[in-house]
């Protein structure tokens, strides 16, 4: 009986209909970390994927190849079979997916997934379209089989499923697409709710942007002004207009004399849109490094980008002396970070001189590297500005927390380690590897490299290799950038034998754990979880 007039092939085709689905829908979940990172701009997340270098419609290439052949082969081996011929020869197909699933979300790649209700929503459109495209494919096939089929077609009749592994990238942007028509009139919602919340209050609004550092000179500001005023701030790094105005729901703001939020600039414009929603009335601009060169292009691009932020400050604008030449033609309120000198960096934290208003005092940190060093002088020179006294400053600073996983330090099975897996620029980087070179004992690092550089990531993270020098071992994850971390390792005169390369994170871990003992420090650098 035919596709329309008989239940059990009416069966057959949801249950396989579902089957596909569903690994299609988890062949795309490295599809959905793009898109996010992307701000779920299709635009951009398909300029991320088309990258040469990140090999993803190569590898949706060589599935789709794989599941025909293989498909193809199993269906003639149970050709015998009729039509249970097609049904036995998608096992290959499905044993294909999941191996390619399992090896996607296992490999080291340059983005990962943020679980959230939107990821969620935008995973579950995905899965319902592969379930209508692939239930109406199959409903075709078995059609096709019972008006036209004979032997060798009814045992090949799912061949032609594999096709679907190539549009696993349309499929993906089609479901964020769909997603839109509730995201963005639900997200503007909240968005105007919150700009409301923010012009009906006296809050004082202190933006901070910048390519890095942003996290720790915000949790140290919060410290630091927490002494005088009442004081919000969002607990994670949310730097969209959503994010943030996601984060307020249910603050009453007014109570609070002092808003810090940061402000990311990733694409041109995404600054001036949190300023619309949240006018600064302070501003800090921490730096300016190849962060985001991708999106970018330039380094006059990002500056500009970044100055969104000081076009639009009602008041004072504190740069960090590392970028004032890049600001100097802005004609606007500013003020050049000049409160840090005589930094003096080890495992126990970070000694400097602090000058505000004349006066000088010597302060020891919990944080550690050079560069936390200079973030929390621009929060220090804010704080100062906005009416803390010095002395307040350098107690609170000896008290200050590290901000996890940027450059934190534990000591686990007498092994020393260093977690700065949020680190992003070469800055932070270099600045890490200072602190791990002051370490007496073994020195080990365990790296992905620097991304969403762009055009500029082959020098970077050649500039990143050549920094490990101090390494008694180099442990490297992944397939593309660990190869220009490891020429510039080679090129500084490191030694060959000193670098490990694994493609995983869970092969890097399994080396590591046999390898490390007690009076080791490690320091994990740009990498997912370990």
């Amino acid at each position: 009986m035919g596709i329309f007039i008989s239940v059990g092939k009416t069966v057959e085709c949801i249950i396989v209909a579902l089957v596909l689905a569903g690994l299609l829908a988890g062949c795309s979940y490295r599809v959905l970390g793009v898109i996010q990172s992307a701000g779920f701009s299709g635009k951009r997340a398909f300029t991320w994927l088309r990258k040469k270098d990140n090999h993803t419609f190569g590898r949706h290439l060589i599935l789709f190849t794989l599941c025909a052949l293989a498909t193809a082969v199993a269906g003639l081996c149970f050709a015998f079979a009729g039509e249970w011929g097609g049904v036995c020869s998608l096992a290959a197909m499905i044993a294909l997916m999941i191996v390619y699933i399992w090896a996607d979300n296992t490999r080291a790649v340059e983005v990962y997934v943020e679980k959230g209700p939107r990821i969620v929503r935008v995973m579950v459109i995905i899965f319902v379209l592969w379930a209508i495209f692939c239930y109406i494919a199959v409903a075709l096939l078995n059609f096709a089989d019972y008006m036209w089929g004979s032997l060798i077609f009814s045992a090949l009749r799912y061949v032609p499923m594999a096709l679907f592994a190539l549009l696993i990238i349309p499929v993906a942007l089609l479901g964020n697409l769909i997603s839109k028509a509730y995201d963005v009139p639900h997200g503007n919602k909240i968005i105007k709710a919150a700009k409301d919340k923010i012009a009906a209050s006296s809050v004082k609004i202190i933006g901070i942007s910048g390519s890095a550092g942003k996290t720790v000179t915000k949790a140290v500001l919060h410290d630091l002004l927490d002494r005088k005023y009442s004081v919000f701030s969002t607990v994670r790094a949310h730097t969209t207009p959503f994010g943030i105005s996601k984060a307020l729901t249910g603050v009453n703001i007014a109570d609070y004399d002092i808003f810090i939020v940061e402000m990311k600039a990733r694409y041109a414009g995404d600054v001036a849109r949190l300023c619309d929603v949240l006018p600064p009335d302070y501003s800090i601009t921490t730096g300016i490094c190849p962060e985001h060169a991708e999106a970018f292009g330039t380094k006059e691009e990002m500056v500009a980008a970044n100055a969104e932020l000081l076009t639009r400050t009602k008041g004072v604008s504190m740069i960090a002396a590392s970028c004032w030449d890049d600001f100097s033609s802005y004609d606007v309120p500013k003020e050049k970070e000049d409160c840090v000198s005589g930094i003096r960096c080890s495992l126990d934290g970070t000694i400097f001189t602090l000058t505000l208003g004349g006066e000088t005092r010597e302060v020891h940190t919990k944080f550690l590297g050079e560069y936390a060093a200079r973030c929390t002088g621009l929060a220090a020179q804010m704080a100062y500005d906005l009416g803390i006294a010095i002395d307040e400053i350098a107690e609170t600073l000896a008290t200050t927390d590290c901000v996890e996983h940027r450059l934190t330090h534990t000591v686990k099975d007498g092994v020393l380690i260093l977690d700065d897996m949020n680190a992003s620029t070469l800055v932070e980087a270099e600045s890490a590897a200072g602190v791990l070179a002051s370490h007496p004992g073994r020195k080990i690092i365990v790296t992905g490299g620097l991304t969403e550089l762009g055009v500029l990531e082959p020098e970077e993270n050649q500039k990143l290799g050549a920094a490990f020098l101090c390494a008694d071992e180099v442990i490297l994850i992944g397939t593309t950038l660990i190869k220009d971390v490891q020429k510039g390792y080679h090129k500084a005169g490191g030694k060959e034998e000193n670098v490990k390369i694994f493609n995983t994170e869970r092969k890097a871990k399994e080396y590591l754990a046999g390898i490390q003992t007690a009076g080791d420090c490690v320091l994990y650098l740009a990498v997912e979880s370990m």
